[in-house]
């Protein structure tokens, strides 16, 4: 799936042929937003997927729910 994009459409590609040279930078970013506890609003999203367990397919506690 090298040319998936995620929320941000940024091709998979791509990242995989800057990551060298971005990952100071997104570190740097990372951090600063855990010492500062402030987080984008697009951070907070996740798409998720539920997956059947076991039981009456149904019921929804039957579920496990992942992130994507």
């Amino acid at each position: 799936k090298s040319g998936s994009c995620d929320f941000d459409d940024i091709p998979v590609a791509l990242i995989k042929t800057v990551a060298q040279e971005i990952s100071p930078v997104l570190a740097h970013i990372a951090n600063m937003m855990f010492e500062m506890g402030n987080y984008p609003d697009i951070l907070k999203k996740a798409k998720i997927k539920a997956i059947f367990e076991k039981g009456n397919e149904k019921e929804m506690a039957n579920y496990m729910h992942v992130k994507q």
